[in-house]
């Protein structure tokens, strides 16, 4: 069973058989209002523009120099926003792997039409290294990719498709 998330919600699992998963929320938090933003360090500021802007339809916020970096923001549908940093020194390069403890795994988005985000994806020659498949236990279809940064993204529908 799954369900529109309020603003100030709580998501539970309260229980998982093997046909679905059950959720019930719970009514505004008294600690935490919403998700504010989620942070992604860019290697490549074209291709990461390009990629959120218009191959996923992000809408460009406005940017703001901290001095020793640069912040681009693009609106979440969900209301958050996706921050995207520009240091303006060398840093060194992090590979993260699916598995390791302590770091961000990847950023999921739910979509309209997963066969046709796959088309577009793939077409603009990016791969999914976990195929677009529907995955019974949580009743939905979704693949794994990666942006033009190397942080892995999941994009999924509900339902099988």
């Amino acid at each position: 069973m799954y369900g529109i998330i309020s603003k100030n919600s709580l998501l539970k699992d309260i229980g998982n058989s093997s046909d679905t998963m059950t959720f019930y929320y719970e009514e505004d938090s008294e600690m935490i209002k919403a998700m504010d933003h989620v942070t992604i360090n860019i290697k490549d500021v074209e291709a990461t523009l390009h990629f959120y802007g218009e191959i996923l339809g992000l809408q460009a916020l406005p940017s703001v120099d901290m001095g020793d970096h640069f912040l681009r923001y693009f609106a979440l549908p969900s209301g958050g926003k996706l921050e995207l940093i520009q240091y303006y020194y060398d840093v060194p390069q992090l590979d993260v792997e699916a598995t390791n403890k302590g770091c961000a795994r990847h950023l999921a988005f739910e979509v309209e039409d997963i066969r046709a985000l796959e088309k577009k994806l793939t077409d603009a020659g990016f791969v999914f290294h976990v195929p677009v498949s529907y995955v019974k236990n949580l009743d939905f279809t979704g693949g794994l990719t990666k942006d033009p940064n190397g942080f892995e993204l999941e994009f999924l529908q509900y339902g099988e498709h």
